[in-house]
Parts: structure tokens; sequence; C-alpha cells
């Protein structure tokens, strides 16, 4: 298994497995039209064969969606 986009930046190895658990917020203005969301993902990925695809890490994403 392989990465997602912004963690293969860090880790370029294949993996044997792979866990990610994730958790957001929708904070509603207007609703859906005008919306804040943020989320924090944990992700771990094991490398059983020692190809440099051993991961273990934290990401937070934000962002504020607009729609008309």
């Amino acid at each position: 298994m392989r990465l997602g986009r912004y963690e293969k930046a860090i880790v370029e190895g294949i993996g044997n497995k792979y866990n990610e658990i994730y958790a957001g917020i929708n904070i509603y203005f207007y609703g859906q039209k005008f919306k804040w969301q943020a989320g924090l993902q944990y992700t771990t990925m094991e490398d059983i064969s020692g190809d440099d695809g051993k991961y273990e890490g934290w990401g937070l994403s934000r962002g504020l969606r607009l729609y008309w």
C-alpha cells in the first residue's frame, strides 16, 4: 500500500498495513452555502518487508466553503 498525497512527500516506501483515523467538524454560518470545516487525522503504516515504508503521523486540515 502507498500513502496519501501529503504523507507521500515525507516517506516514499511501500508498506504492508495502512490505518487511518479521522475526526472532523463543520460549523454552518448559512446552511450548506457557507461553512467552516476542520479535521484531524492519525495515520500509521507498517512495513514488514523493510523497504522504507514505515510511517506514523498526525494531520490537520481546515477550510472555508462558500457556495452560491
